[in-house]
Order: C-alpha cells, then structure tokens, then sequence
C-alpha cells in the first residue's frame, strides 16, 4: 500500500513538473573539460518567457556569453570584445550573497567575510582588471555594482587629481530600482577589496580605504524598469551596455574625476536603451539557450 502511494506521488503532476524543472538543458560553457560551468535547466529555461524572474544560473550564464563567446555574444561585434578577458572580470551571482551571510560587527568581520568569498578570485588578480562585475540579488531584485579601476586604489589619495580626464576609481551602481543600498554594498565591496589586498599582496603596503573617499559611489541615472519581473534583463543590458563603452583599448567612457563628479551625465546614460530593447533581449536570449539546450541533446 506504501510503496503504492510512494508510486502515485511520484507520478503525480506536482512531481512530475518538479523533476523536468530540475533537469538539466545544458552547461555553459559546454564540454567535460569547461571550467567552473553554470549549469542551466529546463526550471531556468521557463523563466526566460515573458513576466518571468531571471534566476542566478541565468545571470551567470550570460555574463559568461557576454565576456567569452564570440560567436554569440552580443558584444561580439564590439570594438573592445578582444580585450573583455584582459579588462573585465565578472563574479558569480552567488559572490555578493555569500558576503552577506558574515555579519560586520565583529573585529574580525571583514576577515571571516573575505575567507567566506576566497576561491572565487583564487586564480585571478582582480587589481590587474579595469572592471569588476559584481551582480547582486537582494529583496528579490537584481542590480549590478561595477568596480573601476581597482588597480589605482593604492595610488589615490581620495582628492581630486586636478584634471577632469585623470581616471579615477570609483563604485559605479546601476539599480533599475534604486531599490538597494549602495552605501552597504559600497561598504561590503570595500572591506573586502582591502581583505583582498592584503592576502593577495603580502608584500606591497597596506591597502586602507575610506568611505565615499578612495571609493566614491557613483549612482547614474539609468533607464527604469516599469514591472516587477525585468530586474535581470536589466541588469545583464547595464553590463552590455557598459562594457561596450568602458572596455577595450580606446573606450569612450574612460571612468575620469569627471565621470564620477558628474555621474556620468556627458555619456547620456539614460539614453542607452528603452524598453522594447529590453522586451527582444528577453526574446534574443531565451531563443539562444533553447539552441544551446537543444544542441546539447544531440
């Protein structure tokens, strides 16, 4: 009778749904040899339609497109495509997350944070990039934090340069909510740039940086979303976006003490896309997984 019930449920609908949901379409990037591959299932493919929540795996997937695949990245006809590996480095979704789990009380909270977050920059010297994509999923909405410049922290004293066209880091927020707080994240993302440093660079001087000072938060004004499901979408157009314009060898948004005093007012940033693009990269993106699902069935 048990085993009966037990053989019921797990034909049941309910179960049914559940099991093809959590069945893999495909891993990215593919092959057994790929390195640290997002594996996205039939569950992640539904949520590509239409008034749909973007998951992690999504997120992750197609910042991994966007850097790597030249033969299906948006930014593959870009200027600065060849230079996305050598100028950009995109953390998974789950990186920010994971920061949030330690709590910043403790003396020794900026320390615990950066151990919790350690093995995702094991194999990469994040202050040799010009860009650090930091998405973040918080209240269940999506934003994207962008380092620039790491690589200058140490050289800044935190005033300005004197000359508008001097590069200057900065933590750029682009939020189609304005929904998130961007002195915590600002503040997470600096504790740890300096934990970062420190275990890293054993050898160079100490990287010590105070808020709103070496670290300035820039929040654009940027297109807005009108929904409650797009955050995603506007988040992974945010990077496009960006990167087209503040990558590569002769970028037109160069990050200066200009951009930031001016929040990037001259790049005319609220102008960057509207709200059909963001409905057909929905559209272009759900058509490209659903190839790449379809290939892996072959």
């Amino acid at each position: 009778m048990a085993a009966a019930k037990s053989a019921a449920a797990r034909g049941s609908p309910w179960a049914i749904a559940t099991r093809r949901a959590s069945t893999p379409a495909f891993h990215y990037p593919p092959g057994r040899d790929a390195v640290d591959s997002v594996t996205v299932t039939r569950g992640d493919l539904d949520r590509l339609k239409p008034d749909e929540f973007l998951n992690d795996n999504l997120i992750d997937f197609a910042l991994k497109l966007f850097l790597k695949d030249a033969a299906q990245s948006p930014l593959r006809d870009s200027a600065c495509f060849g230079d996305l590996d050598r100028d950009v480095y995109a953390f998974s979704s789950q990186f920010y997350t994971k920061m949030q789990e330690q709590r910043l009380t403790r003396l020794d909270g900026a320390s615990q944070m950066h151990a919790l977050v350690s093995r995702w920059t094991r194999d990469v010297d994040v202050f040799a990039k010009r860009l650090l994509l930091v998405p973040i999923c918080e209240d269940l909405h999506w934003s994207l934090a962008v380092v620039c410049h790491p690589g200058e922290l140490l050289d800044h004293a935190g005033a300005r340069r004197g000359r508008d066209d001097a590069t200057r880091p900065c933590l750029v927020v682009l939020d189609s909510l304005r929904m998130h707080n961007a002195s915590a994240i600002e503040k997470r993302i600096r504790l740890w740039l300096q934990e970062e440093w420190r275990v890293r660079k054993p050898e160079k001087p100490p990287l010590v940086l105070t808020r709103q000072l070496q670290l300035k938060i820039v929040a654009p004004s940027v297109p807005a979303q009108t929904n409650s499901c797009d955050c995603g979408v506007f988040l992974l157009r945010y990077a496009q976006e960006f990167l087209s314009r503040a990558a590569g060898d002769a970028p037109t948004i160069r990050v200066t003490e200009r951009d930031v005093a001016t929040k990037f007012t001259d790049h005319a940033v609220g102008a960057w896309f509207g709200s059909g693009d963001i409905a057909r990269m929905r559209v272009e993106l759900k058509a490209l997984a659903q190839t790449l699902a379809d290939q892996a069935m072959l």
